[in-house]
């Protein structure tokens, strides 16, 4: 059987879907406040960092989000390449974080 879904309502299952399985355990914004990153962790697993303004040896990041190598290729293999934008805007609704850069890492 062949279903078709409406972009908007395919939207709203991979928001739905990284809400329920990507949530952070422990988040409070304050402590960016006096911190320059952040790291997020899921059942004590780490998912993504955001940075908010950092400059190091060899790399400057501001509001950077890089996110585990794991979690993309999981959410790839679910979605394709379009939970991408939705997972940043998903990103910014949680946290209130601006994201103006985005990268997968492998750690």
């Amino acid at each position: 059987m062949k279903y078709i879904i409406s972009e908007s309502k395919i939207n709203d299952v991979i928001y739905n879907y990284i809400n329920d399985n990507y949530f952070f355990d422990d988040y409070n914004k304050d402590v960016l406040d006096h911190k320059n990153s952040f790291s997020f962790y899921n059942e004590r697993r780490l998912v993504y960092v955001y940075f908010k303004e950092y400059s190091g040896y060899y790399r400057k990041y501001i509001k950077q989000l890089e996110l585990q190598y794991w979690v993309a290729e999981q959410l790839t293999s679910i979605f394709g390449e379009i939970w991408e934008p939705i997972f940043i805007g998903w990103f910014q609704d949680k946290t209130e974080l601006e994201v103006a850069s985005f990268e997968i890492i492998d750690l």
